[in-house]
């Protein structure tokens, strides 16, 4: 373990090794911020699908986070264990494979939030079509509703 702390200590003391970290990911972990900021917001009115977006947000940027120090770090872990080709290319693979699983979890996860947990019918306007601002049923509406005419082919 002590190894591993020199490796991870001797990295971060590189600021240009430091930086590459931050900057080569920062529009991901911006938006995937955002997107967290935003299921926050959010939890109380649609609890259920919030924390599945919160979830799948967070796994994301740990996934990233993780792939990127392990990208820097490897060359140094490969010199202070000295490590073989062939013990480089299975634990790439490995890591590889893990943080593909994990992604593939994660957006699962982030679209069933933003496709799930929605109404069987749309909310139907006056005009009797869909529209994505109207009032949902008990939401403050208080219109008087009329009962739909069966279609004669007339108007």
């Amino acid at each position: 373990m002590n190894q591993l702390t020199t490796v991870l200590t001797d990295i971060l003391q590189n600021p240009a090794t430091a930086g590459t970290l931050i900057v080569r990911g920062l529009p991901l972990y911006l938006v995937w911020a955002a997107g967290a900021v935003g299921a926050l917001a959010r939890l109380r009115r649609h609890p259920m699908p919030s924390t599945v977006l919160l979830i799948g947000l967070v796994a994301l940027i740990l996934v990233s986070a993780s792939q990127a120090v392990l990208l820097v770090a490897l060359p140094h872990v490969v010199d202070v264990y000295r490590m073989r080709v062939d013990e480089v290319i299975a634990f790439s693979n490995g890591v590889a494979t893990a943080a593909t699983v994990v992604n593939a979890v994660a957006w699962i996860l982030v679209l069933a939030a933003a496709l799930g947990w929605r109404d069987a019918e749309p909310v139907r306007s006056r005009a009797g079509s869909a529209s994505p601002g109207s009032a949902a049923p008990g939401s403050g509406d208080r219109r008087a509703k009329r009962p739909r005419r069966a279609a004669t082919g007339r108007r």
